[in-house]
């Protein structure tokens, strides 16, 4: 049945699903989970659950009529080749009843769907699973499954964060004073009498563990030859920054650049270097393109993001 985690296998996320492959006659699978194996191996449903419910009831009722007079199948409980009275007596004196080890049935799913979520699992703990195989129609129903086990690893998931700038906008040589932070694109140029700088502040908060990765993600408006994300320092203001009260300090060389860009296509940066958990960051974007380039700001429909991902430890 091809179990997914393998049989054995010891290093398993703690929000794993279960999968396995479906058996050539088997029409239903009954699920068994738990972290104690002799739960798992003596589990079974009763003979009289017929839909898989966990309990004897009137949907087994229902069952039983679709089998009505029927040379066998699993309604047959007096093994007499045919589903008749002497069966439905059998299943009325069994209303009520419920399996072996019902607290690790976990229930009963369809053909089409040969996957169990447990939720969350915990930490450095061994697990194990049995799936049967079922056909109410066939005498020989259920067949039973091995009982697998995993172990989880000794790490929580990874977790991914996105955040939008708190500040974006850009400054210019060629008009000191100006003010731009209410524009919906951002412009970088690198003429050098015509300089353009673009910034954003993000501020992160809420991410626990070892940050992994971070990337900025940005919308291109106007394409450039190449882009450059640097990190940078100092305080200020979308909506008072200018070219001339412009006090923040670069960092001394690029985290990432871009080239050969095309318009209103999404681009990532690789910032990993610069974050290093909760706090407040400013990235400058810098080219060297002779020509003015532009970039989405928050103010349009294409927000920037700073996309973080850590390894989820507390």
């Amino acid at each position: 049945m091809c179990p997914d985690p393998n049989d054995g296998n010891t290093d398993v996320g703690s929000n794993t699903d279960l999968s396995w492959i479906r058996g050539d006659y088997a029409r239903s699978h009954d699920v068994y989970f738990s972290t104690n194996f002799a739960d798992v191996n003596g589990a079974a449903r009763h003979l009289c659950d017929l839909d898989g419910s966990g309990w004897v009831d009137i949907g087994d009722v229902g069952v039983m009529s679709d089998q009505w007079l029927s040379d066998g199948g699993m309604a047959d409980f007096d093994d007499s080749c045919n589903v008749d009275f002497g069966d439905f007596a059998v299943l009325v004196g069994q209303l009520g009843q419920g399996g072996i080890g019902g607290s690790v049935f976990m229930g009963n799913q369809p053909a089409d769907n040969n996957s169990y979520e447990p939720g969350e699992l915990d930490l450095l703990q061994t697990y194990y699973w049995r799936i049967d195989e079922i056909n109410v129609a066939h005498s020989n129903s259920p067949w039973r499954g091995d009982v697998w086990e995993f172990m989880t690893s000794d790490a929580p998931p990874g977790q991914e964060f996105q955040f939008t700038p708190i500040d974006d906008s850009y400054v210019k040589s060629d008009n000191t004073s100006g003010n731009w932070g209410g524009d919906d694109v951002m412009k970088v140029r690198g003429a050098a009498s015509h300089t353009f700088y673009s910034y954003l502040k993000f501020t992160v908060s809420g991410v626990n563990g070892t940050v992994t990765s971070a990337k900025l993600r940005l919308r291109c408006k106007l394409a450039t030859s190449n882009l450059s994300v640097w990190p940078v320092t100092g305080s200020w203001d979308e909506s008072t920054i200018t070219w001339v009260n412009d006090s923040l300090v670069w960092g001394g060389s690029a985290l990432d650049t871009l080239s050969s860009m095309a318009v209103e296509t999404w681009y990532e940066l690789d910032v990993t270097s610069a974050v290093t958990g909760n706090g407040t960051y400013t990235f400058g974007l810098k080219t060297t393109d002779s020509d003015a380039r532009s970039w989405y700001t928050k103010e349009s429909a294409y927000d920037p993001q700073l996309l973080v991902e850590t390894n989820g430890g507390l």
